[in-house]
């Protein structure tokens, strides 16, 4: 990880083109089963009523997933349950892709300023304006509802 003790554009660059980036990349192929593993974003469709022959994908659970009102053992319920689980999973995933995104944007921006200002002192700089650089990014961390995918 890149030394972020002191206002560098150099530490900062390289902070912004290996941490966040393997990071943002990470998130994206968990969501596109690149992770070894069926990403919760695909078996939540597989499970769908429009899935093949309605079966769900989440669990095996053979008979018990009746999926109508007569099923005794309540295993639609079950599978309800863990879609909805997966599906507020997955939104986290989403979430994090939207935040490290526009922390990517705003580190970019944030070296810009500090590249133009190398020549002077950085005293020069407005120390309010770096941080109106990282709005979005405080937006998403108060939770604002988002729908990047």
């Amino acid at each position: 990880m890149a030394d972020l003790t002191h206002l560098d554009a150099t530490a900062l660059k390289n902070f912004k083109n290996t941490d966040v980036a393997d990071f943002i990349t990470d998130l994206v192929n968990i969501r596109k089963d690149n992770a070894g593993v069926r990403s919760l974003k695909n078996l939540i469709a597989e499970t769908g009523a429009g899935s093949a022959q309605g079966l769900a994908k989440i669990l095996r659970i053979g008979l018990m997933n009746g999926g109508d009102s007569s099923d005794p053992v309540g295993g639609s319920t079950l599978v309800e349950a863990l879609k909805t689980q997966a599906t507020a999973l997955d939104k986290i995933l989403t979430d994090q892709k939207t935040l490290f995104g526009d922390i990517d944007e705003a580190l970019d921006e944030t070296i810009t300023t500090l590249l133009k200002t190398q020549g002077d002192s950085l005293d020069k700089i407005d120390g309010e304006k770096l941080l109106d650089i990282f709005d979005t990014v405080d937006g998403d961390m108060g939770g604002s509802d988002s729908t990047t995918t």
